[in-house]
């Protein structure tokens, strides 16, 4: 027998059994080495993710998978496993003995982490792993791969920026054999435009004014924010649209910006340089976002660079900081513990800093960026109801006739239902509009949901 264990998405452990012979995997000689092969997040992610989401057979695809795995990988463990009844009759009857959680689709974000932390004793996982399946991380993901930024002036290409929502997912993606596919792959996600889930925690927080957060380290600091983030998400997720991506990459050009610059400043001398980076960051938004202005976070995602006036402005602030840092209260003597504290942020913060005149360029009407916003919701609505209605259209009449006639006989539709399915079952000669469409979708999900097409 194959044992595997995959506490939440994460396959932990392995250990064999035929007849008489057990061992666990650090017991059999190699046998740990192709334990942690199957165990990659790989492996967990194409059941957690995708089979085990939907309902439809994960269970039955990854004991597909063990199956190959043990024949492909225990067959050099063969003179172990013979002096029982031997590797082929191990092979033949083997049994794929899996233990799976099967988690209610409404609350994995906020059950499969827990499991994955309290299952976790072997190997370290940290707090930012846990957190790796939320929508909002998922939704960070696919924005990465789709929204291109101009290129930057002197350069030639246009590019994205490669999030990465679990660890490895760049040098997976990355083509391994030199040539033009990975040159090709190089140009479209260049490696300094490559960012991390506590690299977004970073960005974010220090533009939020909480780089007394920051300071704590990677893994608290994301800790804080995702607990910030799942909160804000329950409540809606609809400001967490391509505009909020965008500017957060304005954020992360900031932020690299000045941790390239800061260690070039005559001030500097030495250490501390993450603490001042967060907080020059965190006292110039917190000094330009105003009542009636606000940084122009939208110029400089489209120039992909940190205009002069705006370079001038952040080193400014990175001097003071480097002075609250560097010089805390009588009887404090770690300065790390002292950027820590809520009291180096008041001080930061209630400095008052004399920024250039043209400072005042960097900066837009509070109304000019709602109006972005606006068009931008504007636009994703446009988009989503197009690709409702050709989604819609490619179904075709006959489905939606089966569908309507399913849903007549159970009694499973409203009269909106009935109005709008019959459009579509009527299709060609006549079209569903945007809003129909995508109600009919929403619709179909619905009768899905209640057994239509099992079977």
């Amino acid at each position: 027998m194959l044992r595997l264990f995959c506490p939440g998405t994460r396959f932990r452990g392995i250990s064999f059994q035929c007849g008489k012979v057990t061992f666990g995997q650090a017991e059999l000689p190699g046998a740990q080495q192709a334990a942690h092969d199957l165990a990659r997040p790989r492996a967990g992610q194409c059941v957690a993710e995708d089979d085990l989401a939907r309902g439809d057979g994960g269970a039955k695809a990854f004991a597909r998978m063990a199956a190959e795995f043990a024949l492909q990988h225990l067959s050099r463990f063969e003179p172990d496993l013979q002096g029982d009844e031997g590797l082929d009759h191990f092979a033949r009857g083997f049994i794929r003995d899996a233990k799976l959680t099967v988690v209610s689709p409404a609350k994995p974000e906020e059950i499969v982490p827990k499991i994955s932390e309290y299952a976790n004793t072997q190997n370290k996982v940290n707090a930012a792993d846990f957190f790796a399946n939320h929508p909002f991380h998922i939704r960070m993901e696919q924005f990465s791969r789709d929204v291109i930024f101009t290129a930057r002036d002197g350069e030639r290409h246009d590019s994205k920026w490669f999030y990465e929502r679990s660890r490895g997912q760049f040098i997976n993606a990355r083509p391994k054999v030199k040539g033009k596919t990975q040159a090709s792959f190089d140009i479209e996600f260049p490696k300094a435009q490559l960012f991390s889930k506590t690299d977004l925690a970073k960005f974010e927080f220090s533009a939020a004014g909480q780089p007394h957060i920051v300071s704590r380290g990677a893994q608290k600091n994301f800790a804080e924010f995702a607990k910030e983030i799942g909160e804000a998400w329950a409540k809606s997720d609809a400001r967490y649209d391509e505009l909020w991506y965008r500017r957060l990459i304005s954020k992360a050009i900031i932020f690299r910006w000045l941790e390239t610059e800061v260690p070039k400043q005559p001030w500097y001398e030495g250490g501390y340089r993450a603490n001042i980076v967060t907080y020059s960051m965190a006292k110039l938004f917190h000094d330009a976002n105003g009542e009636k202005q606000v940084l122009d976070l939208d110029a400089i995602w489209r120039r992909q660079s940190v205009p002069e006036a705006l370079q001038r402005a952040l080193l400014l602030a990175a001097a003071e900081a480097h002075d609250v840092v560097t010089h805390p209260p009588a009887g404090v003597r770690n300065m790390s513990e002292w950027a820590k504290q809520q009291a180096c942020w008041n001080g930061m913060k209630g400095r008052t800093l004399d920024y250039d005149d043209d400072f005042e360029t960097c900066l837009i009407l509070v109304e000019t960026a709602r109006t972005a916003k606006r068009d931008e919701k504007a636009k994703k609505a446009m988009t989503e109801g197009i690709n409702a209605q050709s989604e819609v259209v490619t179904l075709g009449a006959d489905f939606w006739k089966v569908l309507l006639a399913w849903g007549r006989e159970r009694k499973r539709l409203t009269p909106k239902d009935q109005q709008i399915l019959e459009v579509c079952a009527s299709i060609p000669r006549r079209l569903p509009s945007d809003l129909q469409s995508r109600h009919a979708l929403d619709a179909l999900a619905r009768m899905r949901d209640q057994g239509f097409g099992d079977g």
